[in-house]
């Protein structure tokens, strides 16, 4: 090996291309869950953020550093 350089270990805890297949499997459904569950709450998000605006809509804030 050439000075400075590190080995490189790889492990894989699967026992079989089965379990490592279901591993991959589980990790990408819990990916697209956690997507849909973002995107669920981003919605909800945006629809109270609306129903505030209308709520308040008649009430304007006065412009800060406006002199008269």
């Amino acid at each position: 090996m050439p000075p400075g350089s590190r080995p490189l270990v790889v492990i894989n805890t699967a026992d079989t291309a089965q379990n490592d297949l279901m591993a991959d499997f589980v990790t990408i459904i819990g990916s697209f869950t956690a997507r849909l569950y973002g995107r669920r709450r981003t919605k909800r998000k945006t629809e109270q953020v609306l129903a505030a605006l209308q709520r308040n809509g008649n009430r304007r804030e006065p412009e800060a550093g406006k002199s008269y």
